[in-house]
């Protein structure tokens, strides 16, 4: 085996040993993502039903935005 090969080898393994750990960082970001999506729902569906019934009629766009 020369030299070359060798050195190519090596690189090869580290190039997957480095993507490997960034996928398990990745994984964890898209999950953790997933779930504040879930948490954030209801904010987005209920909050603005809240405001509309809680503040006067007049107001209720200003409040909304």
């Amino acid at each position: 085996m020369s030299v070359l090969a060798a050195i190519y080898i090596t690189r090869c393994r580290c190039a997957s040993a480095e993507l490997d750990d960034g996928s398990k960082y990745l994984a964890a970001f898209i999950i953790a993502m997933v779930l504040m999506a879930f948490g954030a729902v209801p904010l987005y569906v209920l909050g603005v039903t809240y405001i509309d019934d809680a503040s006067p009629h007049c107001t209720a766009s200003i409040h909304m935005g």
